[in-house]
């Protein structure tokens, strides 16, 4: 599921990348999210961290089977043509 474009962020030209910190539960669920470098407008930080609450990953695996850990995932916002 991709992120919603902020109509406010669209409407003024801003895209960007947000880079979050995020907790991969061992069941593939996002456990926790916190923005680790800003897209540089808060309603971008915000689309980022609501679409990744919602994604499930496939967990790291180690002898004794699925763990947790932490990740950083980026969100890329850009505005293109057929937007």
């Amino acid at each position: 599921m991709r992120p919603v474009y902020p109509e406010s962020a669209r409407r003024a030209g801003i895209q960007g990348t947000t880079l979050l910190r995020i907790y991969i539960e061992r069941d593939g669920r996002v456990g926790d999210v916190s923005v680790q470098r800003s897209a540089g407008h808060q309603a971008l930080d915000e689309a980022a961290a609501d679409a990744v609450r919602r994604w499930r990953f496939e967990p790291a695996l180690n002898s004794a089977g699925p763990v947790s850990m932490w990740a950083l995932v980026p969100v890329e916002f850009r505005i293109s043509d057929r937007d």
